[in-house]
Formats: structure tokens, C-alpha cells, sequence
């Protein structure tokens, strides 16, 4: 159930700023299904909208330079804080299974029917972002470095699960935060993840990267789909896995997050891909 509508919202919602075009930026508290979600909003006259969802341990500040890119700056954006992780709610007693949170965004999204919606998702978003094009019909979908296969599970999910999830929230998410504690900034922003959020999306994470399905959904999209990686991560299995029908495109200069060490090409490629 969706209690305040995204319309009532977007004019009763704390105002951020305007851009120089004269395009409103507020921060909203989307309530569906009682979890309040927080995401930033900015609401142009373009039909279409750029959505982001993020990562494992992230929240929308990983997408916060697309705000500023002038080549996005006529396109309405709205960047997803997931249930447990950013300014959003942290029940306790939630899943955390990439299918409900998928479902959480597909009833947000519901709202902006008005607007062509083009999902941008990265890391565990990218799993997330599939199984909302599933339930959700957008008209592009642009995977950056989402899991798709086994491989893709890598160090930060597995390891996390290899504990119980007492054990973790008791001990191994400090360890975590540690470990990460001078990662670039903006790419983590596990001071507002809770760390039941985070065991859960890691075990669910896995077990939807193992499952074999992933890979499949996306090359059987039937609207435009590009999959995005960072140059250092060339050697990835996934890239020898897709099929030729898939587009890539490399982020030169980047990593993991090429929207944050790259953010001129990254979001370069993301107008290109949009706009045609």
C-alpha cells in the first residue's frame, strides 16, 4: 500500500535546490508498504526519467555527480536510497531479498507513469533492476557491472555469508567498515547500512547469482540493454559470457564504480544510450 502519494509528495516534499534550467531537486519520503524511502528527485519537463539504484553498502550518493552532468541536465533523475541502506527505513524484521526490494521500487515507480523510465543500476542494483524490468516495462536498462553469474558474487557478499548473521552484525560488519574505511569516497556509505540490511542482501545477492537465471533475464529483455565496466575490470568472466547481441561499453579510467572514478564518461555513455 502506498500511503502519500508520489504527486502529494512532490509538492509537500523538502526542497533541495533548482538548476540553473530552472528544474526543482527535492528529497522525498515515499512511503509503500510501510517502509519510507527516501530518494532524490529532480523533475524536468522531459518525458523521460533516469533511475538509479545502487549497490550493496551504498546508497544514492554513489550516483551524485549525474545531478550536475550538463548532458543530462534537460532529463528528469531520481536516485533510490534501498530499504535498509541510505536515509531509507531499516525494519528489523524485512527480508532484504532482491525480489522485495525490486517490488518496493516497482511500486515507487508506479507513480511516474507519466515518464518514459530508463533504470540505471549498479552492483547488487543491477540484480535489483532486472527483476523490476521483469514487473516494471521500461524502456531501456543499462547494467553497470550488476551481478549476472557466480562470478559476480565477489568478495564483500560471499565473505559476508561465510559468518552466521549474528556473528556478522556482532563483529563482521565493524571488520567491513574498517576494511572499507578508505575506499574512495561516496562509493560505500555503510555509516547509514544497517547491518541485518547488509547480511541479508548479501545471502540473498548470492544465492540469485547462483542461481543460473540472471543471465538469462537480461539477454531476454526485449527493450535496449547495455552492460557498463570499468577498464581495470577488463578481465571479468561475465564480459566472455554475454552474447553478441549485448552491448558493452568500457568506462576508461575506472573501477567498480565508474560513475565515481570516471563520472564525465560514464555519464557521457549514459546520455548517448538514453537519448536514442
Amino acid at each position: 500500500m502506498i500511503y502519500l502519494s508520489a504527486s502529494y509528495l512532490l509538492s509537500h516534499a523538502g526542497y533541495v535546490g533548482k538548476d540553473e534550467r530552472g528544474c526543482l531537486k527535492k528529497h522525498l519520503e515515499i512511503t509503500v508498504d510501510g517502509h519510507k524511502l527516501s530518494v532524490e528527485y529532480r523533475n524536468c519537463e522531459s518525458d523521460d526519467l533516469i533511475v538509479f539504484i545502487h549497490g550493496l553498502g551504498c546508497s544514492s550518493k554513489s550516483f551524485h555527480k549525474a545531478w550536475d552532468f550538463d548532458r543530462l541536465a534537460n532529463y528528469s533523475l531520481l536516485a533510490f536510497d534501498l530499504s535498509g541502506f541510505g536515509l531509507s527505513d531499516k525494519p528489523v524484521n524485512y527480508s532484504y531479498a532482491m525480489e522485495d526490494q525490486a517490488e518496493l521500487c516497482r511500486k515507487v515507480l508506479e507513480q511516474f507513469r507519466t515518464k518514459r523510465v530508463h533504470i540505471v543500476a549498479h552492483s547488487m542494483g543491477g540484480t535489483i533492476g532486472l527483476l523490476l524490468a521483469q514487473k516494471f516495462l521500461s524502456h531501456s536498462f543499462i547494467n553497470v557491472e550488476g551481478n549476472l553469474i557466480a562470478e559476480d558474487s565477489g568478495l564483500i557478499s560471499r565473505n559476508t555469508i561465510k559468518v552466521s548473521e549474528q556473528d556478522f552484525v556482532n563483529h563482521g560488519f565493524f571488520n567491513l567498515c574498517q576494511l572499507l574505511a578508505d575506499y574512495r569516497e561516496n562509493c560505500f556509505d555503510l555509516a547509514n547500512a544497517m547491518p541485518e540490511a547488509f547480511y541479508r542482501s548479501a545471502e540473498s545477492l548470492v544465492e540469485w547469482s547462483d542461481s543460473g537465471k540472471l543471465l538469462n533475464l537480461f539477454e531476454e529483455l526485449t527493450i535496449p540493454r547495455l552492460y557498463v565496466y570499468g577498464q581495470d575490470n577488463v578481465s571479468m568472466p561475465i564480459l566472455q559470457k554475454l552474447n553478441i547481441q549485448t552491448t558493452t561499453e568500457q568506462i576508461p579510467n575506472s573501477g567498480h564504480f565508474p560513475m565515481i572514478d570516471n563520472s564525465d564518461a560514464f555519464y557521457s555513455v549514459v546520455a548517448d544510450f538514453v537519448k536514442c
